[in-house]
């Protein structure tokens, strides 16, 4: 079963600028990177995948279930499709403290305490991205690389059926990219979950994917399996 499956159209108009992105992919995963200058459509093409923007036309599939179909009338809403996300500038409550951001995705606005289960998850996500000595600091008095493991534990709280990564390493420095790369390989491996993630630097997608799709302009240009000796982008 493939892992994504996608055919979505999506025009945007400014004016006398107009951008046409064509997202059309069925992979395998469990890696996928979307690699590409900016303004080919990477982000984009992550916002429909997670329903943060509807496409004009198409179908989407994640693990054999149904997102978005236009001709059926099927667009599933962010919150139904089971999908984690790490925004570019990780998107982090500013009023919430380390562990509230990671527990957000497993309370309600009228049931805020975590308990049970959620409250062990929680604990684990704390002691497994070494964030229990800031677990009630709030996200200004952290580092960079602090900021980047709550977001991406935030992301995997509820254990989605993928993850969506935009460009996750991008206001940290080389040294810290670098560890962070090889830690958030050793969390893919560990909870086995699926990641799309986006990237303009040849390092991130080498290091952590399996597969990349060169975008340009708004679709895809060139697939690129990285097991591959040969593997160029």
């Amino acid at each position: 079963m493939s892992l994504i499956e996608a055919n979505l159209k999506l025009t945007l108009q400014d004016g006398a600028r107009r951008f046409e992105l064509h997202l059309q992919l069925d992979t395998e995963g469990p890696v996928l990177a979307l690699f590409g200058a900016s303004g080919s459509g990477k982000t984009l093409s992550l916002q429909l995948l997670a329903g943060l923007r509807r496409p004009d036309s198409g179908q989407l599939r994640i693990g054999g279930r149904t997102l978005f179909d236009s001709a059926r009338g099927i667009n599933l809403p962010p919150q139904e499709r089971e999908l984690g996300y790490v925004f570019q500038d990780y998107a982090l409550f500013p009023h919430m403290t380390v562990q509230q951001n990671i527990g957000f995705a497993l309370t309600r606005w009228f049931r805020p305490q975590l308990k049970g289960g959620n409250a062990r998850r929680v604990g684990e996500l704390l002691d497994r991205f070494d964030l229990a000595d800031v677990a009630q600091a709030r996200p200004a008095d952290l580092s960079g690389g602090q900021r980047q493991r709550v977001a991406v534990a935030r992301a995997i709280a509820s254990k989605p059926k993928l993850l969506l990564l935009d460009e996750p390493f991008a206001a940290l420095d080389t040294l810290l990219r670098r560890e962070l790369r090889e830690q958030l390989k050793v969390w893919q491996r560990l909870w086995r979950i699926p990641m799309v993630i986006i990237s303009h630097d040849p390092e991130d997608v080498f290091s952590l994917a399996d597969q990349a799709l060169v975008m340009h302009g708004g679709h895809i240009a060139k697939t690129v399996d990285l097991h591959q000796k040969d593997a160029t982008l």
